[in-house]
C-alpha cells in the first residue's frame, strides 16, 4: 500500500483524538498498527503458553506467486485472517502459515517472454505480494513452505520414490491432453467441458508420449481389516423406511457383537516377540526391523494397560453411539414409557465374557439419561451368547478334514508364501529368512499351543497385531503396523482372514448346516421375547443381547441378511471376492448389530383423538458428522460424480509387437474371474490404434490389427479386433481409452460365442496354462504383482498423469539406462536441482522438456551399474504433487532428515478449516485426500483424511458490458442510460450487462489497491468479508451507495469511543433520569449485548458467516449509539458493551480496533469484567455468555429456522439428540413445528452442537414422501372492468 507521509497525530501516541479528514486519519492508523500488529503475532508464535491451548489448524490454500493479488485472494486470506484472529480471542493455539505454489507455466512462459530466469521472476513476486498480503493486516506464520525451494521439493522427490517402492508409480506410452499453447500435458480434470485447457483455453489435442503416472486407483478402496474392522454407523442412506401408516411400532429386539477390544491372548505378541529377538541374537535386523521392536513393545505395553481382551475407548465409543442411535430410532417407545409411566423396562444381557460386560455398560452410559432408570440388567446367559463353544462345533473346528484341507490350500498358495517373505524382508536380513523358509526355527507359545515354524506363521502372527491395530486407535496405536504391509499385502492376507471366517463361522460348504444348527437357539429367543414383549401387559419393549463374532456371523447367515449372508460355496469351489459377496468388515465388523422392529396394525378414524406419540413423529438417523457434511457435500457430489463406484478391476495387456503410440491397451470389467477364459480382444473403430496402416482383413470379412495382445497371465497371443458391436459397457466418459477396449469371452458370453464361431477364433483353452487354476483373488494379486493391473477400482477414474514436459517444475527423480532400465535415484543424492538453462522453451513442439538441452545435467551415471551414459528423466512433476501435501510440510519445515517427524505433525493435523477457491480444489482436495490416505496407511499420520472442515469460496465477479456481437466494452466507454439499460457511447450498440469472472480482457477487474489506497485495509477488508457468505460468489462493485453506506458506520463505530475522550474530562453534572428508568435501560443493553454475543458466536460457529456477524454487531452499534449521555457516564453495561463490541469486531478491522482500545485504556476509570485494560486487544479474551443466559434449541432447514426454544445450557449440555428433539417437541409451538415438517416432506438428517450454548436439529427433504413445489396461483384479469388509467403529473 503507498502511504501519504502524514505527521504522527495519532490518540494513541499523542493523547488527543486527530482533527485530520477521514481518510488521512484511516491511513495514519494502519501505517502505525500493521508493523505493530505483525510484531505482536511474531511474540506469540512462540509464546510457549500456546502448547497448552486447543489447536485450531486455519489453512488457506497458498498462492501462486504471480505478482500481483487479485480480488479473490483478498477474499480468502481476509477471512482466513479473521477467522484466525477469532479462534485466537477464544483461547486457541491457532496455527496459521502461509506459503507459495511456486512452480508452473506462468513463470516459465513469462520467464521465456522476458529473457529472465524462471527462479528471478518468481523470487521478485513473491516479494512483492508477501507485502501486498502484510499491508491487509494479516497474521501468518511466514516462516513455513515455497514449492520452488530445493528444501521443500527434495521431498515431494521422496515421497515420489515412496510411491515409486510401493508400486503406486509408474511409466507407459499414453494418449494424454496436449495444450498446443502452453505446449504441455494436462489431466483429464484441466479440461473444462467444451474440451479447453482450464489455463490457456486452447482446444486441447491428443498427443502419444512415455508418462509417468501415480496409481490413485489403487486407493479407492482403502483399509483391510475383515472382522476387526471398526463399525461404521449408518448413514442418511442407509436409514430404515418409516412404517404404514396404520403401523404403531410396539417393541424391538437387539443382538450386537461386543466393540473394539485389545488383544485376548498373549499368543500373536508373544510369537512375534520371540521370532524379533532370535533375529536381533543373530545380528539379523534390517533399519525397519529395529524399529519394529519399538513399535512391537509399545503395542504390548497399551494392550497391557487396557488388559487383555478389553474393550479400547474406540470400543466404548461404538457401544454409546448404537445407544445412541436406538434412542433416536425407537423415540417414540421410549417417549410413552417415560410420559406415560409405564413400568416397561430395556433389557440388557450379556454372554458373561468381560467385553461383553463392557460393552453392555458402555450402551448403558450411551443412554439418554432419562432413559437410564428403564434399564433392567438381567443375568448373563453364556449358553444363549457364547453358543459357539459347544462340543459338537469344535470338534467339527478341530477335527474336520474338508475344512483343514480347504483352508490350507487356500492359505498355503505359493504366492502367499512369496508375500509372506516379501513383507518379512522389510524386518529381517534375507539369511535369517532362509532359515525360517527351511523350518529350522521352531518358535512355541506352550499356554495357546501356538507355534512360528515358517514364513508363512510368521506373517500370520503379524498380520493379527495389525488387525487389532485398527481398535486402538485412540489409545495411540491405530495404523502403528501399517507400515509393514503394502495395500496390495493388506488386501491379500484381509481375504486369507476372510475365507478362515467364511469356512468357520460363516456358510461354508454347500448344503452344511453345523453353524446355522448352532445359531437356532438364538433365533428361538428372538422369536419368544418378540411375541412376549408385543403384548399389552409386556414387562419390556426392548431387549438388547451383547454376544461375539462367532454369534453374529452364523446367526446373520441364518436370517439371510444382508444379502449373500447365506451363500454356500460347493466343495470343489473356492470361496473368493469375485464368486461371493461374503464380507467380514460387511458381515460382522465391530460392534455389528442386528435391529428387529416389532409393528402393530392400529387403524386410524377421522376425527379420533389421536395422542402425540401415536402420530408419526419423525424418521431419525444418526448424529452424522454434520460439519463435514455441511462444509463438503457440494465437492463430494462433484468427486463422487467422476470417481465413480469402485465395482470393477483395471487390466492390461501388452502389445506383442507395441506401436509408437501404444505397449499395451487396458480395459475394465466388472468380472475379472472371466480373464481366465479370454480368446481376443475388441477395440471401437475410433481407437487411436483402428487406422488404416495397422489393420488387415481376414477372410471371414473381419477386421483386426496386424499386431497380437498379450494375455498378462498365461502368456497366450490374443487377436485384436475392431468391433462397435460388442458390449464396451455404459459410455462414462469419452476421453478415457480404456472404455474402449473390451475382452472377448465366448465361454461366458453368447455374443463373443457367436463372434468367435463366425470368425474361426479358437475357444479351447490350455488348463495346464500358467493361472488356469487361480482363483479371483490370487489373479488380481498376481496382475498387481506383474504391474498389469488388478487394482478394484472406477469406470471412470484414470491413474493420475503427473507428467509435465516443462521446465519449471519439480525434476521426477529416475535415471533412464541402457543396462538396467528405469533406476531411481538415491535418496542420499536428493534433490535432484533445476539446473540454469539458457533457452527456456522446447526446441519443438513434439513435447520435449527444456530439460533436454541441459546436456551436462541430462548425463549421469546409472546408480545400480555404473552406466556413465545414462540419463536423467527430462520431465517435471505436475504442481499438483506439490501442492498436495504442504499442510504437513508446514508443521516440520526445518526438518533436514524427513519430510516431516510424525510425533511433531500428528499432533495438529488435521487440518480443522481448510480455505479457498471451489474450482481450484476439486482436483487438488482428491490428490491431497491421495496422499493423506498414502500417508496414513504408512503409519506416518494418524489422521485418514487431511481436512475436517472446507470452506469454499465463491469466487469474486466484476460487472462486464458486451455488445451484441459478444465483444467486451471499456467502462469509459458506456453509457448509462437508466439503471438496467446501457449502451456503447460512440456506436449507440445496446449492452449486454452481466457479471463474470474478473478479467483484464474484459474490462472488469479491480486492482485491491486501488481500493486500498482510497479507503483504507480496515475498509478493504470489512467490504469483502460483507454483505454475502464465503461460499457464495460475489458480485462486487462500489456503486449503489454501498461504500457510503459503509463509512458512515465506520463513522458511527468510531465515535462511540471518541466521544469518551471529551465528556469525561469534563465536570459530571446531574442526572435527568430516575433510577427505575436507569435500570431498564440497563436490562436492555444488557439483553442487547448477550444477543449480539450469542448470534456472532452462532453465525460464525456454525456457518463461518462473517456477514452475518457483521450485521448483529452493526445492530449493536446503533443501540449503543442511541445511548444517552446521562446514561454513558453511570452505565456499567454500557461499558462493557463497548468492551465487547470493540473485541468483536477486532478480528474483521484490526487496525481501527486497535487504536480505539487505547481510548478505553485511558478512559476506563473502573475495571471491566472479562477484560484486562492493561493489556493489548488480540491478549483480550473474546466475550462470553454468562451462566444464567439460557442457550437455545432450533429446527433449522435450509436456512430457515422453524421452531426454537430457550433451555438452560447446563442443562443442553449433557443432552442428547433424541433429549434435543424431545424438548423441542414440547414447546409451545409443536403444532406449527409437526405442521411445517409434514408440509415440506422433511425429516431430521443430523444436529450440530455449538458449545454449551445451541444445538440445531437440521432437517432435510424426505426422499421417501413425494413433494410437489407449490405453484403460484394465476391471478385472471376481468375483462369487464377496464384497467385505471394512471393519473399524470
Amino acid at each position: 500500500m503507498r502511504y501519504l507521509q502524514i505527521r504522527r497525530t495519532l490518540y494513541s501516541l499523542t493523547g488527543k483524538w486527530p482533527k485530520t479528514s477521514a481518510i488521512e486519519r484511516t491511513k495514519e492508523i494502519e501505517r502505525h498498527w500493521i508493523p505493530k500488529l505483525l510484531d505482536e503475532h511474531e511474540k506469540y508464535e512462540i509464546d510457549p503458553e500456546n502448547n497448552n491451548k486447543e489447536k485450531m489448524y486455519v489453512l488457506p490454500m497458498f498462492p501462486y506467486p504471480s505478482g500481483r493479488l487479485h480480488m479473490g485472494h483478498v477474499r480468502v486470506y481476509t477471512l482466513s485472517d479473521t477467522l484466525a484472529r477469532y479462534y485466537r480471542l477464544r483461547g486457541h493455539r491457532v496455527i496459521h502459515c502461509m506459503g507459495w505454489d511456486a512452480f508452473g507455466l506462468p513463470a516459465e512462459n513469462a520467464a521465456f517472454e522476458r529473457s529472465e530466469e524462471p527462479i528471478e521472476w518468481t523470487k521478485k513476486n513473491i516479494a512483492y505480494m508477501k507485502q501486498q498480503i502484510k499491508q491487509l493486516a494479516c497474521s501468518f506464520d511466514w516462516k513455513r513452505a515455497t514449492t520452488c525451494d530445493p528444501n521443500y521439493y527434495k521431498w515431494t522427490q521422496y515421497i515420489f520414490l515412496m510411491l515409486y517402492r510401493e508400486g503406486l508409480v509408474y511409466q507407459k506410452k499414453a494418449a494424454v491432453n496436449w495444450d498446443p499453447v502452453d505446449q504441455t500435458v494436462l489431466a483429464d480434470e484441466q479440461i473444462d467441458e467444451a474440451g479447453r485447457s482450464w489455463r490457456s483455453g486452447s482446444i486441447v489435442e491428443k498427443k502419444f508420449l512415455k508418462q509417468w503416472f501415480i496409481r490413485t486407483r489403487a486407493f479407492t478402496q482403502t483399509a483391510f481389516y475383515s472382522t476387526k474392522t471398526p463399525y461404521k454407523p449408518p448413514s442418511a442412506a442407509l436409514d430404515l423406511p418409516p412404517p404404514p401408516p396404520e403401523y404403531d411400532l410396539v417393541c424391538a429386539q437387539i443382538f450386537t457383537r461386543h466393540g473394539s477390544r485389545a488383544l485376548e491372548g498373549r499368543k500373536y505378541d508373544t510369537l512375534t516377540k520371540a521370532l524379533w529377538i532370535q533375529a536381533k541374537e543373530e545380528n539379523a535386523l534390517t533399519e525397519l526391523g529395529r524399529q519394529f521392536g519399538n513399535d512391537l513393545q509399545y503395542f504390548v505395553d497399551v494392550n497391557d494397560q487396557i488388559g487383555r481382551g478389553e474393550l479400547s475407548e474406540l470400543g466404548k465409543h461404538e457401544q454409546q453411539g448404537l445407544a445412541h442411535r436406538v434412542a433416536e430410532r425407537l423415540l417414540p417407545l421410549f417417549i410413552k414409557s417415560l410420559l406415560r409411566n409405564e413400568s416397561k423396562s430395556i433389557q440388557v444381557v450379556s454372554s458373561n465374557k468381560s467385553r461383553t460386560k463392557a460393552s453392555l455398560r458402555a450402551f448403558v452410559e450411551g443412554l439418554p439419561p432419562s432413559v437410564v432408570r428403564l434399564v433392567d440388567h438381567q443375568p448373563p446367559n453364556p449358553s444363549l451368547l457364547f453358543f459357539h463353544d459347544n462340543a459338537r462345533y469344535q470338534t467339527y473346528l478341530k477335527n474336520d478334514r474338508r475344512l483343514k484341507n480347504k483352508l490350507k490350500s487356500i492359505e498355503r498358495q505359493s504366492y502367499s508364501k512369496q508375500m509372506a517373505r516379501d513383507i518379512l524382508e522389510q524386518l529381517y536380513r534375507p539369511s535369517f529368512i532362509d532359515k525360517l523358509v527351511d523350518k529350522q526355527y521352531c518358535l512355541t507359545d506352550h499356554e495357546s499351543d501356538r507355534s512360528i515354524r515358517n514364513e508363512f506363521d510368521a506373517v500370520r502372527m503379524l498380520h493379527a497385531l495389525y488387525l487389532i491395530g485398527s481398535n486402538l486407535e485412540q489409545e495411540g496405536v491405530g495404523c502403528l503396523f501399517e507400515k509393514y504391509f503394502s495395500k496390495n499385502q493388506s488386501a491379500w492376507y484381509a481375504y486369507l482372514q476372510d475365507a478362515k471366517d467364511y469356512y468357520e463361522k460363516g456358510p461354508g460348504f454347500l448344503n452344511q448346516t453345523i453353524t446355522y444348527d448352532m445359531a437356532q437357539i438364538l433365533l428361538d429367543e428372538f422369536l419368544v421375547d418378540s411375541d412376549e414383549c408385543s403384548q399389552i401387559d409386556a414387562k419390556h419393549f426392548l431387549r438388547v443381547r451383547f454376544g461375539h463374532a462367532e454369534g453374529i456371523i452364523p446367526f446373520i447367515a441364518l436370517l439371510k441378511i444382508p444379502i449373500l449372508s447365506d451363500k454356500q460355496t460347493p466343495p470343489k469351489e473356492i470361496y473368493t471376492y469375485a464368486n461371493n459377496g461374503w464380507r467380514g468388515e460387511i458381515i460382522s465388523p465391530m460392534s455389528a448389530n442386528i435391529q428387529w422392529e416389532i409393528f402393530r396394525y392400529h387403524p386410524r378414524h377421522h376425527g379420533r383423538n389421536s395422542r402425540p406419540e401415536d402420530e408419526k413423529i419423525l424418521s431419525l438417523v444418526d448424529n452424522l458428522d454434520t460439519l463435514d457434511k455441511d462444509d463438503w457435500q457440494t465437492l463430494i457430489n462433484i468427486q463422487r460424480m467422476w470417481m465413480g463406484d469402485c465395482n470393477g478391476v483395471n487390466i492390461q495387456f501388452k502389445l506383442k509387437i507395441p506401436t509408437n503410440e501404444f505397449d499395451f491397451l487396458e480395459t475394465f470389467t466388472t468380472k475379472p474371474e472371466t480373464l481366465l477364459n479370454v480368446t481376443h480382444l475388441y477395440i471401437r473403430s475410433n481407437h487411436k490404434l483402428a487406422r488404416a496402416d495397422l489393420i488387415e482383413e481376414t477372410k471371414a470379412g473381419a477386421k483386426r490389427l496386424r499386431t497380437d495382445a498379450v494375455h498378462p497371465l498365461t502368456g497366450q497371443p490374443l487377436p485384436i479386433f475392431i468391433n462397435d458391436d460388442a458390449d464396451f459397457g455404459p459410455k462414462i466418459r469419452a476421453n478415457m481409452s480404456m472404455l474402449n477396449v473390451q475382452i472377448g469371452t465366448p465361454s461366458t458370453n453368447p455374443f463373443d460365442e457367436a463372434f468367435a464361431r463366425q470368425h474361426n477364433i479358437s475357444t479351447i483353452l490350455d488348463s495346464s496354462a500358467p493361472g488356469q487354476t487361480m482363483d479371483v483373488e490370487t489373479l488380481m494379486a498376481e496382475l498387481r504383482s506383474r504391474g498389469l493391473g488388478g487394482y478394484r477400482t472406477s469406470g471412470k477414474l484414470n491413474d493420475w498423469c503427473i507428467s509435465r514436459q516443462r521446465y519449471w517444475g519439480t525434476p521426477i527423480p529416475m535415471i533412464h539406462c541402457k543396462n538396467c532400465g528405469v533406476v531411481p535415484v538415491p535418496e542420499n543424492e536428493l534433490p535432484v536441482q533445476l539446473p540454469p538453462i539458457e533457452n527456456i522453451k522446447s526446441s519443438s513442439r513434439t513435447g520435449t522438456s527444456p530439460l533436454a538441452n541441459a546436456h551436462e545435467w541430462l548425463k549421469t551415471q546409472c546408480p545400480k551399474c555404473g552406466n556413465q551414459e545414462a540419463k536423467r528423466e527430462t520431465d517435471t512433476m505436475d504442481t499438483f504433487v506439490d501442492s498436495s501435501w504442504y499442510f504437513l510440510r508446514y508443521l516440520d519445515n526445518e526438518n533436514t532428515k524427513k519430510p516431516f517427524e510424525p510425533n511433531i505433525v500428528n499432533q495438529s493435523m488435521p487440518v480443522d478449516l481448510y480455505i479457498g477457491g471451489l474450482e481450484h480444489a476439486l482436483t487438488h482436495l482428491f490428490v491431497a485426500r491421495f496422499i493423506q490416505h498414502f500417508m496414513y496407511s504408512k503409519g506416518l499420520c494418524t489422521s485418514i483424511e487431511p481436512f475436517k472442515r472446507f470452506i469454499p469460496i465463491g469466487m469474486v465477479q466484476g460487472k462486464t458490458y458486451k455488445t451484441l456481437s459478444g465483444q467486451y466494452v471499456r467502462k469509459d466507454q458506456v453509457l448509462t442510460i437508466d439503471k438496467d439499460t446501457t449502451a456503447h457511447s460512440l456506436t449507440k450498440e445496446p449492452l449486454q450487462i452481466n457479471w463474470e469472472k474478473m478479467s483484464k480482457s474484459k474490462y472488469n477487474g479491480i486492482d485491491p489497491e486501488e481500493i486500498i489506497d482510497k479507503y483504507g485495509v480496515d475498509f478493504t477488508r470489512m467490504l469483502m468479508l460483507s454483505f454475502v457468505h464465503p461460499r457464495s460468489l460475489r458480485n462486487f462493485t462500489l456503486e449503489d451507495g454501498i461504500a457510503e453506506g459503509l463509512q458512515n458506520w465506520f463513522k458511527l463505530f468510531t465515535y462511540l469511543y471518541v466521544d469518551l475522550i471529551e465528556p469525561r474530562t469534563k465536570s459530571d453534572t446531574k442526572s435527568s433520569i430516575n433510577h427505575e428508568e436507569f435500570q431498564q435501560i440497563e436490562a436492555s443493553l444488557r439483553e442487547q449485548r448477550l444477543h449480539t454475543i450469542y448470534t456472532v458466536s452462532f453465525y460464525i460457529d456454525s456457518f463461518f458467516s462473517i456477514a452475518s456477524a457483521i450485521i448483529e454487531l452493526q445492530k449493536l452499534t446503533r443501540h449503543l449509539r442511541k445511548v444517552s449521555a446521562d446514561v454513558k457516564k453511570q452505565s456499567k453495561e454500557y461499558s462493557q458493551s463497548l468492551c465487547d463490541l470493540l473485541v468483536m469486531m477486532a478480528p474483521v478491522i484490526p487496525c481501527l480496533s486497535s487504536e480505539l482500545w487505547i481510548i478505553l485504556q485511558k478512559q476506563m476509570k473502573t475495571n471491566i469484567d472479562g477484560y484486562d485494560l492493561t493489556k493489548s486487544l488480540f491478549e483480550q479474551k473474546f466475550p462470553t455468555l454468562p451462566v444464567d443466559y439460557p442457550g437455545k434449541i432450533n429446527a433449522l432447514f435450509e436456512t430457515t429456522v422453524f421452531s426454537s426454544m430457550p433451555i438452560s445450557r447446563s442443562q443442553l449440555a449433557t443432552m442428547t439428540t433424541a433429549d434435543v428433539l424431545q424438548h423441542l417437541i414440547e414447546n409451545d409451538k409443536q403444532s406449527e413445528m409437526k405442521a411445517f415438517i409434514a408440509k415440506n416432506g422433511l425429516k431430521l438428517d443430523r444436529s450440530r452442537k455449538l458449545g454449551d450454548y445451541c444445538t440445531t436439529l437440521i432437517y432435510e427433504r424426505d426422499p421417501t414422501i413425494p413433494y410437489v413445489e407449490p405453484i403460484e396461483p394465476i391471478v385472471e384479469k376481468k375483462k369487464n372492468k377496464p384497467p385505471k388509467k394512471k393519473p399524470t403529473s
